[in-house]
């Protein structure tokens, strides 16, 4: 048996019915048991969205003091027993970062834990240092997770999300020096990261900056199709860079749908 997932961070998501419906349609064309929907700012947009548009799912939403909250639903029936636990600790002591939201889902008697994620945002050391502390914290869940689970490399985690891993100013750190630092802890704990089918998961209006913020990381343990054989990617990303780079479409994406993609993966 298996299940499919989708993390997005949907830029700020505020309302507007056309907006709505253009998310409504990607994450509906991808159809996934779970996803988790980054940067959602007004609540009576996110009711929206639930009442409208995915009525055969379950939600959860993160309660972010003094910033953007995490949406994660789940469709109804697709699990044994299903868990939500809003991870104040991925806050690091600081109300302007995100909670963490965990969500745990029974399969067939295994407990799958996921994770959705958005990390500090920005190359100053602090923001920097803020997404170091977050990755430790997630290093100590997967450590907890294999307590309860009966021993190490036992229990089930998958991180996703936006991650932000556009590097440092000064030292300087480059993006994919942090990804491939970010890489390289995760194998020392048992996890790794998720190969994607197209390397950019983010593009500024002005097409000046592209980066690749997004991912997946999750323990060895955890089986997942490889979705694009020409890539070897178990990961599919999905937005603005299905169009032409610099077309009408691709800009038009980019303003009113998100200067995200999508990030798609299934456990086997």
């Amino acid at each position: 048996m298996k299940f499919s997932f989708l993390s997005w961070n949907v830029e700020n998501f505020s309302g507007g019915a056309d907006r709505a419906r253009e998310v409504a349609r990607h994450i509906k064309y991808y159809d996934p048991d779970v996803f988790g929907l980054l940067e959602m700012r007004d609540k009576a947009a996110v009711r929206a969205l639930i009442n409208e548009h995915f009525r055969g799912y379950d939600f959860a939403l993160t309660d972010a003091k003094l910033t953007l909250d995490i949406l994660v639903g789940w469709r109804r029936g697709s699990f044994q027993q299903t868990f939500f636990t809003q991870r104040r600790r991925f806050n690091v002591g600081n109300l302007n970062l995100r909670p963490g939201a965990l969500f745990t889902g029974k399969l067939r008697g295994t407990f799958y834990n996921l994770l959705f994620l958005h990390t500090d945002s920005g190359r100053n050391r602090r923001d920097y240092d803020n997404r170091q502390e977050m990755f430790s914290r997630v290093w100590k869940l997967k450590k907890r997770l294999d307590e309860i689970s009966g021993g190490a490399g036992r229990g089930r985690l998958i991180v996703l999300g936006d991650l932000n891993t556009m590097g440092r100013r000064h030292p300087a750190v480059t993006g994919d020096q942090e990804i491939e630092r970010l890489r390289r802890a995760a194998k020392q704990r048992g996890m790794r990261m998720l190969p994607k089918d197209y390397v950019h998961t983010f593009k500024n209006p002005t097409g000046r900056y592209l980066s690749d913020l997004d991912h997946v990381l999750a323990t060895r343990n955890t089986n997942f199709l490889t979705l694009d054989p020409s890539t070897r990617g178990q990961v599919l990303v999905d937005g603005w860079n299905q169009y032409v780079a610099g077309s009408p479409a691709e800009q038009r994406f980019i303003e009113d749908v998100s200067d995200h993609c999508s990030i798609y993966g299934v456990v086997s």
